[in-house]
């Protein structure tokens, strides 16, 4: 009678140490993006004037890149373009003119 009892015992300690050394150990989760946010896109449909070819324009408006899909239908294709930095592209027109920091002539 007792040598089950206590082999019960030794058994609901075992799995209650395993419990407790198991919550010890951190969680392997996943953190995706976990400093930023989801990125809102903006798709604009075009036309080529190559007549079988269609593009869309994507926009990244969290990041501010714009970039671009063709698919060609006929020859089953798809081209990306590589994405394009807006903020620097807007910068570089600043000093078109030459009026960055002087006065207008």
């Amino acid at each position: 009678m007792k040598k089950p009892v206590l082999w019960s015992l030794v058994l609901l300690n075992a799995v209650l140490a395993g419990a407790f050394l198991f919550r010890l150990f951190p969680d392997n989760a996943a953190h995706a993006q976990a400093n930023r946010r989801p990125g809102d896109y903006i798709m604009i449909p075009g036309a080529l004037g190559t007549g079988s070819a269609a593009i869309i324009y994507v926009l990244d408006t969290s990041t501010g890149q714009l970039s671009a899909m063709s698919y060609d239908e006929p020859r089953d294709d798809i081209s990306m373009m590589a994405p394009l930095d807006l903020g620097r592209v807007f910068a570089a027109g600043e000093t078109i003119g030459g009026t960055t920091d002087r006065k207008r002539r």
